[in-house]
């Protein structure tokens, strides 16, 4: 394939993969804006997170597991449920195409050698 084709591939990849990825955050980020306001003991059990600046490692840790174990759930609030659906679907997505634009980028890399 043409190193010029290639890396227009890849940059149109790594944009699209940009944008998914702020569909994904901007899901989780109101995931924590409703727990923060209508679950406010599991905020704090969560440590407080904020959007994108965790505490510590530890506490984004915490957070992860806890929306990827689904720990949501237990707050029966169907808000939540919809938008944490909605960003795994993105996310489900999401990681078939970065690995093929990755790979691509590879490609190019060592074919420009």
């Amino acid at each position: 394939m043409n190193n010029e084709i290639l890396n227009s591939i890849v940059t149109s990849g790594i944009i699209f993969c940009a944008s998914i990825s702020c569909a994904y955050l901007y899901n989780i980020g109101r995931i924590l804006k409703i727990i923060k306001k209508k679950h406010q003991k599991t905020w704090e059990q969560l440590g407080k997170p904020t959007f994108l600046f965790f505490n510590t490692p530890n506490y984004s840790l915490i957070l992860m597991e806890y929306i990827g174990k689904q720990g949501y759930k237990n707050l029966g609030d169907n808000e939540i449920n919809t938008i944490n659906s909605r960003a795994q679907k993105i996310r489900i997505f999401f990681l078939p195409i970065y690995a093929i634009i990755i790979i691509l980028l590879f490609t190019l890399i060592f074919n420009s050698n």
